[in-house]
């Protein structure tokens, strides 16, 4: 079944044995195939969701999106949230105009680089 299709990118996704399932991803040149067990798919659908659910809840209030430093080491641990910084992968915004203002991240920016890290794992597990 066709899950997704943009111009020249297809992503189809097939069962595979008992609980399993094959995502071809294909372009134009090549065709990547990868085999993920079903349980492995229904988190990454479940965290998509949740990924959504945040953006979208940032759309409607965005004044609540933003955590704390603090907040956010506590929540996806101070190196990650470091490191993320490091490479230019986390923006920040000050509470105010002062340099003792609090330092203030976006939950749905964490969030996506947490998501973003599993998927990774995941992926990078199985082509290797």
């Amino acid at each position: 079944m066709a899950l997704f299709q943009e111009n020249e990118f297809n992503l189809n996704i097939n069962p595979v044995g008992a609980g399993g399932c094959r995502l071809q991803a294909s372009t134009t040149n090549k065709v990547d195939m990868i085999t993920i067990e079903l349980y492995e798919l229904k988190n990454i659908c479940m965290d998509m969701a949740e990924l959504g659910a945040a953006n979208y809840a940032k759309l409607l209030y965005p004044a609540k999106d933003n955590v704390s430093q603090r907040e956010a080491y506590r929540m996806f641990d101070e190196a990650r949230v470091k490191n993320w910084l490091k490479r230019g992968l986390l923006h920040t915004v000050r509470s105010g105009e002062t340099k003792k203002s609090k330092i203030l991240y976006s939950y749905a920016e964490l969030l996506a680089l947490e998501k973003t890290e599993r998927m990774d794992k995941i992926v990078n597990n199985l082509t290797c």
